[in-house]
């Protein structure tokens, strides 16, 4: 691509991001009857196909039978299992599995097999899954809210009784979660500007799912770094949507740095406040930092110092000292500011006036097309990547 088109397309990109974020208030409504595709980004509005998914269902007249042996009634903790199930509604595919293979699959449920709290991981039956322990209310909520078959969302694949316990089933990202890349020393070295632009699209593709094209719209209600999970090619996906839709969201959301203003006063959960978590973790994305930092005046929320920042005469040499060290310069400062400035629409105090999820995946797809011909360009350099 010849340099001076180049610099006239970046040019373009650059300058049209304002005018987009302008454009783009949210109105505190959505619509679920329309659907997107961005530069391959694809919103399916489906849940699980009866065919991908083994269904376990209780005969529906007579006694129930044992899937194993059709011949034995079956067994109290399965046929409790079943009528549990039958009550929420739920025999929409998602495949019922055997306790003692998670047993056997997490050597029961020891430590060597735990990711994180009371979260597993187990070969069953040849396929390498995540296991997660729940109680009836989380149980009943993510059933209920989960029922997406999405590229940024992570799926959920079935569930498990035994005795008291629930297990919830997804599939195992094996990168583990965004929050333990971006501040790890040794490990965010790998996240290179492309690769950090790439899972903040990731994210906002979700969410504006979440937003605008889920049958049911609604807030996910807990955005922030440790709920986004990185696969094996470091392409992101949201999970931990427990809370979306639920009555105690203004009271179980965690994480201090992420609540929006009208959630902390209020208590109100709306789709806005997930755009606002979201420009949280834009922030901790580019910069390394966890959402609360020290600072001169002692800890202080990572978002009001750079809000503070973007309205200095000389931001953008401003924010090279507060950009991710480990990157060492290797970033365009200009798509970087452009970052910023989409960042700090988000995390506006008054709900209406910051962006549409679906505003903000325009921006990030604008910025991430633009990053894309600097590293690609002829004359340019692959240092971004």
């Amino acid at each position: 691509m010849d340099h001076h088109c180049l610099v006239l397309c970046l040019h373009c990109v650059i300058l049209s991001l304002p005018c987009l974020l302008a454009q783009q208030p949210y109105h505190g409504e959505v619509s679920p009857n329309n659907s997107s595709s961005n530069n391959g980004y694809t919103c399916i509005d489906a849940e699980p196909s009866c065919d991908s998914y083994q269904i376990f269902r209780k005969k529906r007249s007579g006694q129930a039978i044992d899937e194993e042996n059709p011949s034995k009634p079956e067994s109290s903790k399965r046929k409790k299992l079943t009528e549990f199930l039958d009550d929420l509604g739920t025999n929409n595919g998602l495949k019922v599995y055997r306790y003692r293979d998670f047993h056997a699959a997490t050597n029961g449920f020891s430590s060597e097999f735990r990711i994180k709290g009371s979260v597993y991981f187990g070969n069953v039956n040849g396929t390498v899954l995540a296991i997660k322990k729940v109680n009836t209310y989380d149980l009943k909520e993510t059933i209920k809210t989960e029922k997406i078959n999405h590229l940024n969302v992570v799926r959920l694949l079935g569930l498990c009784f035994n005795q008291d316990s629930y297990y919830l089933v997804y599939e195992l990202m094996e990168n583990g979660s965004l929050s333990d890349w971006i501040h790890e020393p040794n490990r965010s070295k790998t996240l290179k500007w492309m690769k950090r632009v790439q899972i903040a699209l990731d994210v906002a593709n979700g969410l504006q799912y979440f937003h605008n094209h889920a049958r049911i719209p609604y807030p996910h209600g807990n955005v922030n770094s440790s709920s986004i999970l990185l696969d094996t090619n470091f392409r992101a996906k949201i999970t931990d949507c427990r809370l979306a839709g639920s009555k105690k969201a203004r009271n179980a959301i965690d994480g201090r740095g992420y609540m929006a203003p009208e959630h902390l006063q209020n208590g109100l959960v709306t789709p806005q406040m997930d755009v606002y978590a979201f420009g949280v973790v834009l922030l901790e994305l580019i910069t390394g930092r966890e959402s609360i930092v020290q600072h001169q005046e002692g800890e202080v929320l990572l978002s009001e110092v750079i809000i503070q920042l973007i309205e200095h005469d000389n931001a953008k040499e401003e924010l090279k000292g507060w950009m991710e060290p480990v990157m060492d310069g290797n970033y365009p400062l200009d798509l970087a500011f452009a970052m910023v400035q989409l960042i700090g629409a988000c995390l506006r105090q008054e709900p209406e006036r910051r962006p549409s999820m679906n505003g903000v995946f325009q921006c990030l797809s604008k910025i991430y097309v633009a990053s894309w011909l600097l590293c690609n360009n002829s004359s340019g350099s692959m240092r971004y990547q």
